[in-house]
């Protein structure tokens, strides 16, 4: 599993340090749509772990991507280099029977 950066984790840890609070407020002062706020920051919070997981992923695969890439630069240079010796074989002139 990816793990993530600093700013992320510190992020994610506010957003649900600040859900929990907005959750004991709306406790204490019997006004529930405090509960409501909390929802939303817990949903920041899946949002912020999700993306930076989303980005995580695209850089892995962006890495695999260049990669793959030159595997296959190599392998167009390994033809090109064999389609040259088969040039080089076709263009030699060959001795005709009635030359010799």
């Amino acid at each position: 599993m990816e793990k993530l950066n600093k700013i992320d984790k510190m992020m994610i840890t506010f957003f649900i340090f600040m859900g929990i609070f907005d959750i004991v407020i709306a406790i204490v002062m019997k006004n529930f749509t405090w509960v409501i706020c909390a929802l939303s920051l817990f949903d920041m919070a899946i949002m912020q772990y999700c993306s930076a997981m989303l980005v995580k992923v695209k850089e892995r695969f962006i890495g695999a991507q260049k990669r793959h890439i030159q595997l296959l630069e190599k392998h167009i240079e390994i033809q090109n280099n064999v389609i040259r010796i088969f040039a080089k074989i076709i263009q030699k002139p060959r001795k005709m029977d009635n030359e010799l």
